[in-house]
């Protein structure tokens, strides 16, 4: 005779056990659980490899812009330091060639032309004469050079205030609505924070979230020039 093992049990203490068909439901239960607890981690796995990857990205972006702020500031350096040194130049031959001149006219009414001539009866040589036409060449040619190193300074100067300001510009995120600075951003902070999004569904993969500057997916896209964000 063929007995089940809730047939062996004692009738007053089967209330306390639970049946076979009861315990298969329950592993059947915890199998699901656990296949739902293995695909969560995944996704969680995943989606922190993935943000990962875009801090990665977002902080060598952030470091290319210290580095391209350093490198403008030391040009500019360079530029005034070098506008110094014409400068101080472009002064000192100034009085030479003032005192040279006072001296060839000693009445002090000497204005520099712009083409010098002199009389034969001049007491000024031929030599002393393409000493003063080679000064003013050289005069010339340090004023040119003066303009175009200031020039060269505003439009680094403006270079720099550029990058700094995009760098440091207060931005409202469109997901969290919270105002947030491109430098100071930090890991915790809200995903969509490197670029501005709009929901519409994209033709590429059907995701909701788009970029609204170069309306570009999130997910398929590798990127924007234009605002810097990560994809």
């Amino acid at each position: 005779m063929n007995y089940t093992i809730a047939q062996t049990i004692p009738e007053e203490d089967r209330e306390n056990y639970i049946t076979e068909d009861e315990a298969k439901e329950m592993i059947k239960v915890f199998n699901n659980h656990l296949r739902s607890l293995s695909f969560q981690t995944g996704e969680l796995i995943n989606s922190n490899e993935n943000l990962v990857k875009k801090i990665e990205r977002e902080t060598e972006r952030n470091n290319f812009l210290k580095s391209s702020i350093m490198e403008t500031k030391q040009n500019i350096k360079l530029t005034e330091s070098e506008i110094e040194n014409k400068s101080s130049i472009l002064s000192n031959l100034d009085t030479k060639t003032y005192s040279k001149c006072t001296n060839f006219f000693p009445s002090n009414e000497f204005i520099i032309p712009n083409s010098i001539s002199f009389d034969r009866d001049s007491n000024i040589s031929e030599s002393e004469m393409k000493y003063i036409n080679s000064i003013l060449a050289y005069l010339l040619q340090l004023e040119n050079t003066f303009i175009i190193l200031q020039t060269q300074k505003e439009l680094l100067r403006k270079n720099l205030e550029e990058k700094q300001d995009c760098y440091n510009t207060l931005e409202t995120c469109v997901m969290c609505k919270e105002k947030y600075i491109r430098s100071k951003n930090h890991n915790n902070a809200c995903d969509y924070h490197p670029g501005k999004l709009k929901y519409f569904s994209c033709r590429g993969c059907g995701v909701d979230a788009y970029y609204d500057c170069c309306i570009k997916c999130k997910s398929c896209s590798k990127g924007c020039k234009t605002s810097h964000h990560t994809s």
